[in-house]
């Protein structure tokens, strides 16, 4: 897990106070009335020695306080991210879509807080080893939540006897708040907010939507995409109006918790009824660096040999869509701190489906042929 907190160091913007922590989400009407089962938790928290006691006391009071949400014990129930065990302390999941919302990372001693600030470190960040070990779970659990969703941006919490910690996650680093006590407004506000907000909203890519074929296109599907079992769920994306099928379960998302987090997805395309290569990306927003269709279409103009047919390509959203756009930068710069960091943008490019792998040839020829090819290609590249 030490390469989750190593990659996410230099990427950490806070602490934001509790009032600017509101602004991660919609406001709403009557969300300053008290939860007396979050005002009273401290109460119980500190009167205890261990750290599995706090979980009880916890779910309850925030499942009754979030009408739209359900907290759930996850401590004894591990997952597994490209062969990484993850375990969060809490879960929390959409009532009705039992879709993951966010998790809970739990502690009991305060030297676990990689946040806190009083000796400060490199980065914002505590040096003690306890503090580095909570850095490097909680990102490796963004890191598995939106690796294995289809996610913009992702929501956690860090939790202690007497203070709670928000952290939002996306492609360009971490923003996370300043310590909220129980008995403040801020923490119930914002649990307010998560259970009120959209699946866009809570960092859900809604671009990818449930599909349902008919029968005679499920049949044609089914064939291209690979004989997929039957509890497969598809989903649909749409490009400039054509529209791609994918199935679900395809692999998993960057290891990385930042970056452009490249997912190359066999898709069935339904206008051509035939299978592409659904490039879903986060490009880097820069007025040098051009869309990847672009450099493509030049490369196809000057006649590149041995490069893929680019049918097309495109951001994802608006300009104005905040969702597909990453964040921390702009949080970065309304506190006027100094680090750098990109800004990236969502998005997509279809191209043709080569359903060939390097490490897999019949031949040295094969092999020593693709590679002439690749070097032939890059040549008249470097000659444009």
């Amino acid at each position: 897990m030490a390469a989750f907190q190593s990659e996410i160091v230099k990427r950490v913007v806070g602490p934001i106070s509790g009032a600017d922590s509101n602004e991660l989400l919609p406001k709403l009407e009557g969300e300053d009335s008290p939860s007396k089962e979050i005002k009273g938790l401290t109460a119980h928290l500190n009167n205890l020695k261990l750290e599995p006691k706090m979980y009880k006391h916890l779910v309850d009071a925030f499942n009754a306080s979030c009408s739209k949400l359900f907290f759930k014990d996850m401590h004894n129930s591990p997952t597994t991210f490209h062969d990484i065990e993850i375990k969060p302390d809490i879960n929390v999941y959409d009532k009705k879509t039992e879709q993951l919302v966010a998790n809970l990372e739990v502690k009991i001693q305060e030297y676990c807080d990689p946040f806190d600030l009083e000796d400060q470190a490199p980065g914002g960040l505590q040096p003690g080893i306890e503090a580095k070990r909570t850095l490097e779970r909680i990102t490796s659990y963004a890191t598995a939540h939106q690796g294995s969703f289809f996610q913009t941006h992702v929501f956690s919490a860090l939790i202690f006897p007497t203070y709670l910690r928000f952290i939002r996650w996306d492609r360009s680093g971490v923003v996370y708040t300043d310590k909220l006590p129980f008995s403040g407004p801020d923490i119930a506000i914002f649990f307010r907010r998560l259970s009120a907000a959209s699946p866009a909203q809570r960092g859900c890519d809604t671009t990818m939507v449930p599909f349902q074929p008919s029968p005679e296109e499920s049949e044609d599907i089914q064939r291209k995409l690979g004989n997929l079992p039957a509890k497969v769920s598809l989903l649909k994306v749409s490009i400039d109006n054509k529209d791609y099928v994918i199935a679900e379960t395809q692999e998993h998302g960057s290891t990385s918790p930042v970056g452009r987090s490249t997912r190359c997805l066999k898709a069935y395309c339904m206008e051509r009824r035939d299978l592409v290569l659904l490039k879903d990306t986060w490009r880097i927003v820069s007025p040098s660096m051009k869309p990847e269709h672009e450099i493509y279409s030049k490369l196809k103009e000057h006649e590149v040999s041995h490069i893929p047919e680019v049918y097309q390509g495109a951001d994802v959203g608006l300009d104005t869509d905040s969702h597909h756009i990453t964040q921390t930068a702009l949080w970065a710069e309304k506190f006027e701190l100094d680090i750098s960091l990109r800004t990236l943008r969502h998005y997509r490019m279809v191209l043709e489906y080569l359903p060939y792998k390097l490490e897999q040839f019949n031949t040295t020829t094969e092999l020593v042929g693709a590679l002439r090819d690749a070097s032939l290609g890059s040549c008249r590249c470097f000659l444009i």
